[in-house]
């Protein structure tokens, strides 16, 4: 008995010893931190309960145990933050682009240990603003680079020194506004996207128009944390041998220069012309490269006239060679040509006028002054073309102005025909004045234009229809006929119907000459107490209604 009772005092307190060692905290399964977190920052902390703990990271733990600190302090050990996990540094001391760390704690106590994982993430923070290497940038293009020429590409000169591992820390690239504007180079560059930074040509260069030869671009950078810098870019424009020469004097008007030259000589003179007006000859390059000039003389008015003439090729100097006695007009030309010693062999050409002293003559040529007219410059012959262009413009306007002013005020002509109701050119002719088929007409034309469109045809004047009279008390004229007949009489002038009215009373009137069938009543016309009404064309006009009517027996 004795053996089983020692045997569970033991387990007893077996059980109560391991009851007493188990680990009574535990760390957090996962936790962040910043990569600017600095030395002392806690991550947490554990009661120990006379348990021993440790931990260890399970890649690279050489590297980065050192950043951590795990210390008992009265009875609770602490975690925190021994150097900061500066993630630009780790990675330039170790090419480690961190992003979290893996770690495993161990609670020890009576014998018996447990372990538990843990999970540290490291954020990084913008910490530097974006930058331009090795700023301000300086570009040379020349004047005949064609359209989307690259100029520079920004983001291959633009760092952050932020690490960011999902993406690039560089947001973007912008142009922004230079002052002074002229010198603003955003009107002949562009940067299609922001996102690369690529800068190219978007319009041509012309480096004989510009005053400054160069252009500014002011550009920054933008991080995704909205840091920013700013650089320069100095686009200098470089000239090629794009242009011709010009024939040049002091003072001319031109640009380019376009002169002729004239002289008066004597028929028997022979030497260097020296009175040449405006001035001597003297061509130049336009191009700031500087060729010289060869000259030399094309052709003339004159057969031979190299025969008579010569110039320097370097100085430009003509020279008389031989007397122009037997030259049998009194002025004539020389066309001569100015021509670049360069690879390209650009050239233009100008006359000399010459008039022989003594003759009579009318000054240069029409023909010579047309050339030059060619030759003037172009921008004024766009502004002449551009003026013609806006007057004929303005004359067509005008003319379809006043096209539809008067379409819109003028009275439309209606002719009579047009109010026929069959629309023939005859009108109303007997047929369609027939009471026979007037079920088969068409609605009725408004009262009052019948006879306007009766008497307004050749035959219809004076051939108004006559007035129908009913015989007999019980029959009614049909709607159109009244329609026709009370319009009719509404509308005739006064004039008109008085006249009509003077007609029926003459074919009424007993002439004593007719004869009629029945017997006469004497008592009728011996009674003297008949009563005598008078009906002006107006009471007719208004009382045609079948109720007014007369009726006469026909024996009377």
């Amino acid at each position: 008995m004795i053996p089983q009772i020692n045997l569970f005092f033991l387990l007893t307190l077996s059980f109560i010893s391991y009851v007493n060692s188990q680990c009574t905290g535990a760390p957090p399964a996962f936790q962040n931190v910043l990569e600017t977190d600095e030395p002392g920052y806690e991550l947490f902390n554990i009661t120990s309960n006379n348990a021993v703990w440790s931990f260890e990271i399970t890649r690279d733990e050489e590297v980065f145990k050192p950043y951590f600190n795990f210390d008992l302090h009265n009875e609770t050990y602490y975690f925190s933050i021994n150097q900061t996990l500066d993630l630009e540094d780790i990675f330039n001391n170790t090419g480690i682009r961190l992003t979290s760390i893996m770690m495993k704690f161990y609670c020890k106590s009576s014998g018996l240990t447990q372990n538990y994982d843990y999970f540290l993430g490291v954020t990084e923070v913008n910490e530097f603003p974006p930058n331009f290497i090795n700023p301000p940038f300086v570009r040379n293009i020349t004047e005949d680079a064609s359209i989307n020429t690259q100029l520079i590409v920004l983001s291959e000169h633009a760092e952050d020194k932020d690490l960011n591992q999902s993406m690039n820390e560089i947001q973007g690239f912008k142009i922004h506004d230079y002052i002074p504007l002229q010198l603003d180079g955003q009107t002949k560059f562009e940067m299609p996207k922001a996102q690369d930074g690529l800068i190219r040509l978007k319009t041509p260069l012309d480096y004989e128009t510009m005053d400054d030869k160069l252009y500014m671009l002011n550009v920054s950078v933008q991080d995704r944390g909205g840091l920013m810098d700013y650089a320069l870019i100095t686009v200098n424009v470089i000239d090629v041998d794009d242009q011709p020469p010009e024939f040049y004097y002091e003072g001319c008007q031109t640009k380019p220069c376009s002169i002729f030259y004239q002289t008066s000589v004597a028929d028997d003179y022979v030497g260097d012309l020296t009175n040449l007006i405006p001035a001597s000859i003297y061509a130049r390059d336009r191009d700031t490269l500087g060729y010289p000039v060869s000259y030399s003389i094309v052709n003339g008015d004159i057969a031979n006239i190299t025969d008579y003439f010569r110039i320097d090729e370097v100085t430009g100097v003509v020279t008389i060679v031989r007397v122009l006695k037997d030259i049998d007009i009194a002025s004539f030309s020389l066309t001569i040509k100015a021509e670049e010693v360069s690879t390209n062999r650009h050239s233009t050409s100008t006359f000399l006028w010459v008039t022989i002293l003594g003759r009579a003559t009318d000054g240069p040529s029409t023909q010579i002054v047309t050339q030059l007219v060619r030759g003037e410059d172009s921008t004024l012959k766009s502004a002449m073309i551009a003026l013609g262009v806006i007057i004929f413009i303005i004359i067509i306007v005008f003319i379809v102005s006043i096209f539809f002013v008067r379409k819109r005020y003028r009275k439309p002509a209606i002719s009579p025909l047009d109010l026929s109701p069959a629309g023939s050119e005859k009108g109303t002719d007997d047929e369609d004045l027939s009471m026979s088929d007037s079920d088969n007409w068409p609605s009725p034309i408004p009262p009052g234009k019948q006879e306007r469109i009766i008497a307004s045809l050749p035959e219809g004047r004076g051939s108004l229809p006559p007035i129908q009279y009913v015989e007999t008390e019980n029959e009614t004229p049909s709607q159109y006929h009244q329609n026709i007949t009370q319009s009719t009489l509404q509308r005739t002038s006064s004039k008109r119907s008085r006249k009509r009215n003077r007609e029926n009373e003459k074919n009424e009137m007993y002439d004593g000459t007719r004869e009629y069938e029945g017997t006469a009543d004497c008592e009728f016309y011996t009674n003297k107490d008949k009563t005598k009404i008078k009906q002006s064309s107006k009471s007719r006009n208004v009382e045609l209604d079948p109720k007014y009517w007369i009726t006469v027996d026909n024996n009377y």
